[in-house]
C-alpha cells in the first residue's frame, strides 16, 4: 500500500509537471506570435539606418530595394552623411525617375568597425526579423576582422555556448520555446563575462570632465610627454584609468590622421610602459589601433612589439594575468598563425553571408576596398568568384587613378577611409554593376 501511494504521488507530480510545462510552452508560443505580429506592424526602418533621409522616402516608390551593409566605409562616418557612398548612390540623377519614384531605394546600414561575423549577425536579423527583405544587398567588409575590438575568439566562445547546448539536445527540444529561453539566458551570461562595458571618452568629453585634459592633450600633441605626465601625476583624484585609456586613444587617432603609423606604434608602446594599469581593460581601443597601425607600417616588427610587451610584464608581473595583455601578446608572438586563423574565419563568414543571401532570395553584390587591405580584398574576390556574384573592383579603379598621376590624398583620407570624392568614385563603381540588376 505504501509503495502504491508513492507511485501515485510520483505519477501525479510528473503529470502536473508535464501539464505545467506544456501550458508554459503554449503560452510562450502565443506570446511570441503576438509580439512578432505587433513588431512587424510597427516596424520603422528609419530606426535601423544611418540614413536620415529614410523618413522622407516613405512615400517614394521604387523598382528595387537595396541595403548597403558593411563597416565604416559603408557607414561613411568620416564624412558628412550626404557624402557616404550609399547616399551618393541614391541621389545619382540616373537613379531618380521622378519626384515620387526611384530605380533603387538604397539604405545605409553600415556599422563602424563591424567585422564579417557582426555583419553576418546583422544579415540574419534582416532575414529573420524584417517584414520585408531587400531585393539587393551591397556588401563591403572584412578589413575590421584584423583589428575589430570584438575579437574572433570572443565570438567563438559565444558560438561554442550555442553549439555546446545543441550537441547535447535533440532537434525536438531545440524547437521548444522553453529551451530557447534557457539558451538565451546562457548566452546572455556568457556575453556579460566576455563583453565587458568599458568607459571610453572622446576628446571633447575628456575636456568637459576637466580643463586639465586640454593641457595634457596639448603637451602630448607637441611631443612634450614629460609635462603631460607631470599633470597626470599631480592630479590623481581627477585622472583615472579610463581617462588614461581615452588620452592614449585620442593621441593615437591624431597620429593616424597624420598618416604616421610608426608614431602610433611608438607612442602606444611608450604610453603603456608608463601606465601599465591600462591593461586592466582600458587599453582596448588603443591596442586595436596598434594592430591596425602595425599592418600599415614597416619600421616595427611583430617580434619587436612582442618583446616590448614582454619587457613591460617583467617590470609589472600583474599585467601578465590580464585578458588584454595575454590577447595582444599572443597576436604579436603568433603573428602568422593568428593571421591564418583570421583569414579562415573571414572567408567562412563571407561564404555564410553569400549562402544566406542565396537562400533568402536576396541578390548579393560584393565589392573590395579602395585601400590595400590585401587579405580582405582577396577573400571578397574569392567568394564572389565561388558564388558567381557581381563584383565591384574598387581597388583596381583607385590604383589606376594613382598610376595616372592622381594624388592618393585626394581620394583616401585618414585610416585609409575614402574622402568625399573617394566615396563618389565608389558610388559610380557600384552604380555600373547595380544597373545590370534593374
Amino acid at each position: 500500500m505504501r509503495n502504491s501511494n508513492i507511485l501515485l504521488k510520483l505519477s501525479l507530480f510528473t503529470t502536473s509537471l508535464l501539464v505545467s510545462l506544456s501550458f508554459a510552452e503554449l503560452s510562450l508560443r502565443a506570446l511570441g506570435f503576438t509580439v512578432q505580429t505587433a513588431r512587424e506592424a510597427s516596424f520603422d526602418i528609419s530606426k535601423h539606418s544611418r540614413d536620415e533621409q529614410v523618413k522622407l522616402r516613405k512615400k517614394i516608390t521604387y523598382n528595387k530595394w537595396v541595403v548597403a551593409l558593411g563597416d565604416s566605409l559603408t557607414n561613411g562616418s568620416n564624412v558628412p552623411i550626404q557624402k557616404s557612398y550609399p547616399f551618393q548612390l541614391y541621389f545619382k540623377k540616373e537613379n531618380i525617375i521622378s519626384s515620387e519614384k526611384v530605380k533603387f531605394n538604397i539604405l545605409n546600414h553600415g556599422i563602424c568597425e563591424s567585422n564579417t561575423y557582426q555583419s553576418l549577425v546583422q544579415l540574419k536579423e534582416i532575414v529573420n526579423k524584417w517584414n520585408k527583405r531587400p531585393d539587393i544587398l551591397i556588401f563591403l567588409g572584412g578589413a575590421a576582422d584584423r583589428f575589430s575590438p570584438i575579437s574572433n575568439s570572443q565570438q567563438e566562445r559565444v558560438d561554442d555556448v550555442v553549439s555546446d547546448i545543441g550537441r547535447s539536445t535533440s532537434s525536438f527540444f531545440k524547437n521548444l520555446r522553453l529551451f530557447k529561453i534557457f539558451r538565451g539566458i546562457k548566452i546572455g551570461v556568457s556575453e556579460l563575462i566576455f563583453f565587458k562595458k568599458i568607459d571610453d571618452y572622446t576628446e571633447e568629453e575628456l575636456i568637459e570632465v576637466s580643463s586639465i585634459f586640454s593641457d595634457i592633450l596639448e603637451f602630448y600633441n607637441k611631443g612634450d610627454y614629460v609635462n603631460g605626465d607631470k599633470i597626470i601625476s599631480n592630479n590623481p583624484s581627477i585622472v583615472n584609468t579610463a581617462h588614461l585609456g581615452s588620452i592614449l586613444n585620442a593621441i593615437a587617432v591624431k597620429f593616424f590622421i597624420n598618416q604616421d603609423r610608426e608614431g602610433v606604434v611608438n607612442f602606444t608602446l611608450d604610453f603603456l610602459k608608463r601606465y601599465p594599469q591600462l591593461f586592466s581593460e582600458h587599453a582596448r581601443y588603443p591596442l586595436y589601433r596598434l594592430v591596425m597601425a602595425y599592418d600599415f607600417q614597416s619600421k616595427y616588427s611583430a617580434e619587436y612589439i612582442a618583446n616590448s610587451l614582454t619587457s613591460m610584464r617583467k617590470n609589472n608581473p600583474s599585467i601578465g594575468e590580464t585578458h588584454l595583455f595575454k590577447k595582444y601578446l599572443h597576436i604579436f608572438k603568433n603573428k602568422e598563425q593568428e593571421l591564418v586563423k583570421i583569414n579562415s574565419n573571414r572567408l567562412s563568414n563571407l561564404r555564410s553571408l553569400a549562402k544566406l543571401c542565396k537562400e533568402s532570395g536576396i541578390k548579393l553584390i560584393l565589392q573590395n576596398y579602395p585601400a590595400n587591405f590585401t587579405e580582405a580584398n582577396i577573400a571578397l574576390k574569392q567568394v564572389a568568384k565561388e558564388y558567381n556574384l557581381p563584383f565591384v573592383d574598387n581597388n583596381s579603379v583607385f590604383n589606376g587613378l594613382y598610376k595616372k598621376g592622381k594624388s592618393k590624398n585626394d581620394y583616401l583620407a585618414e585610416d585609409e577611409h575614402p574622402s568625399a570624392l573617394g566615396y563618389k568614385i565608389m558610388a559610380d563603381n557600384v552604380w555600373k554593376v547595380l544597373l545590370r540588376m534593374d
